[in-house]
């Protein structure tokens, strides 16, 4: 289903895991976990870069691949049927009629399905799912991720719970509701609303899209680096 090459490192104590199977943290050492700290045990795909390098791969040759080689799926068939990706990148001159003296490029991101970013890691999360015959994704989100994640899922045929703190903005809940998610409102903060989607996954099986927990979310941001080359 995977490139048997690819595996998970432990970005904490560099434990190396199968990529396999679905995997959020590293076991050991997310039990240390300090809510008011930085999470630890956070997974990074690793890629066979060493024989990418001997087998002389060049930078076209992945791009003409579209950059499978670097992405943590089998088929490039199981990302979303729409146009994610290869967004404007602009040159700005001046700011408030003063010229910059250095070369300034801003990417236009807002040229994706939902407007954001954000369906970067949707695309990549979805397309793991797919590949593992998952059909429902949950994530917890103030606005952005969320209404990403409903969108992506709807041209999936997937189903998307997304779970938001009271402060989250009604425009997105509309934009979540529209795209037809199930929306889960909890009345308190986005850590409430992020530890209830864990424990969604842990209970109900869902596959959960949130970053820092996740390891395919950076995995797709990084989409936006192969695009400035």
């Amino acid at each position: 289903m995977m490139h048997q090459e690819i595996t998970y490192s432990c970005t904490t104590c560099g434990q190396v895991f199968s990529a396999a199977d679905v995997r959020y943290l590293c076991p050991v050492c997310a039990g240390n976990n300090d809510p008011l700290q930085p999470p630890l045990g956070v997974l990074k795909v690793i890629y066979p870069y060493a024989e990418l390098k001997s087998q002389g791969v060049s930078f076209k040759q992945l791009k003409e691949r579209e950059f499978l080689d670097l992405l943590p799926i089998a088929n490039i068939e199981n990302l979303p049927p729409l146009k994610i990706g290869n967004t404007p990148l602009y040159r700005v001159r001046s700011i408030r009629n003063e010229t910059i003296p250095f070369e300034l490029y801003l990417k236009d991101d807002s040229q994706n399905p939902t407007y954001s970013f954000k369906d970067r890691a949707s695309a990549l999360v979805s397309a793991f799912a797919k590949e593992h015959e998952i059909d429902t994704i949950v994530t917890a989100s103030t606005g952005n991720a969320g209404s990403s994640l409903a969108g992506i899922c709807a041209s999936q045929g997937q189903k998307a719970y997304v779970i938001v703190p009271e402060s989250a903005p009604i425009a997105k809940l509309t934009q979540i509701i529209m795209y037809g998610a199930t929306l889960i409102p909890v009345k308190g903060t986005y850590d409430d609303a992020f530890d209830l989607s864990v424990s969604a996954t842990r209970e109900m099986g869902w596959y959960n899209r949130n970053t820092a927990y996740n390891p395919m979310t950076i995995e797709g941001k990084k989409s936006v680096s192969f695009e400035l080359f």
